[in-house]
């Protein structure tokens, strides 16, 4: 989700209640994990992703595997040899 350039504290607690994302009372996250991507750049919007404790480190979805996937080898890159 964006968090709009100059939202308050207040404003941004509500849009993460808004999108799900678990608070206290106090609004920090009370499970899981929040990322926030602030820009370098002045005036941008802050973009966060909340990640829930049994999601990380694991990939759910219809790409999702039960066992690891097994590679095969990658072909052998031919060398060519400029004159």
């Amino acid at each position: 989700m964006q968090v709009p350039f100059g939202a308050t504290e207040d404003a941004r607690i509500g849009l993460l209640r808004a999108a799900g994302v678990p608070l206290d009372e106090a609004g920090e996250v009370s499970r899981g994990f929040l990322f926030e991507c602030a820009s370098r750049k002045l005036e941008c919007d802050t973009v966060l992703r909340w990640f829930d404790e049994g999601s990380i480190g694991r990939m759910h979805g219809a790409g999702a595997a039960s066992e690891p996937l097994e590679r095969e080898p990658a072909a052998p890159v031919s060398q060519s040899r400029m004159p």
